[in-house]
C-alpha cells in the first residue's frame, strides 16, 4: 500500500495585526534617529558658519606668504561647501503630490476629518494600520538614511576646511 508523501502545511501569510506593534516601535525608533540627526545638523550649521566667518575675517590677519593666502582660500571654499551640504541636510523634504507623505503631510492632504479618521482606523485584522505604518516606516527610514549620508559628507568637508585653516594661520604669522 503506497502512502502519499506528506507535504508540509503551507506557512501562513503575514499577520498584519501582529505586525502593528513591531512597526510602531520601528517608526518610533527611526523618528528618534531623525531627531538626533536634526540636532547634529544644527551643530554642524553653527560650526560651518563659524568657520566661514573666520575665513572671511582671515584677510584682516597679518599678510603672509602666498601659501597662507592659498590655504585660506581653500579653507573658505571648503567651509562654504560644508555650509551648503549641511543646509541641504536640513532642507525640509515634504513629499510631493502623488507620494502620500507621512504624519502631518498625509493628514493635511485628506479631504475632510472623516476621511482622516477612516485612514487612521485599521480594519478588523489590522491590515490597514500595518500597511500605513509600513509605508511610513519606509519613507522616514529613507529620509533618515539620506540625512546620514549628507551629514557625513558635511563632516568630512568641515574636517578638511578646519585642517586648511589650521595650516593657514601659522603661515600668516611668518
Amino acid at each position: 500500500m503506497n502512502h502519499p508523501t506528506p507535504h508540509p502545511a503551507p506557512r501562513p501569510g503575514p499577520m498584519p495585526g501582529r505586525a502593528v506593534p513591531i512597526l510602531q516601535q520601528e517608526v518610533s525608533a527611526v523618528r528618534g534617529e531623525l531627531t538626533r540627526m536634526d540636532a547634529k545638523c544644527a551643530l554642524l550649521v553653527s560650526l560651518a558658519a563659524g568657520g566661514l566667518a573666520l575665513t572671511l575675517a582671515a584677510p584682516a590677519l597679518p599678510a603672509g606668504a602666498g601659501a597662507a593666502s592659498a590655504a585660506r582660500l581653500i579653507a573658505g571654499l571648503l567651509f562654504a561647501a560644508a555650509v551648503g551640504v549641511v543646509l541641504a541636510a536640513v532642507l525640509p523634504r515634504i513629499p510631493r503630490r502623488g507620494r502620500g507623505g507621512t504624519g502631518f503631510v498625509a493628514h493635511a492632504r485628506r479631504a475632510c476629518p472623516t476621511d482622516l479618521l477612516t485612514s487612521l482606523t485599521p480594519g478588523a485584522d489590522g491590515a490597514g494600520e500595518a500597511e500605513r505604518l509600513s509605508a511610513e516606516l519606509w519613507r522616514i527610514s529613507r529620509l533618515t538614511l539620506a540625512k546620514y549620508r549628507t551629514v557625513t559628507a558635511a563632516v568630512w568637508l568641515l574636517i578638511a576646511a578646519t585642517a586648511a585653516m589650521a595650516a593657514a594661520l601659522p603661515l600668516s604669522q611668518s
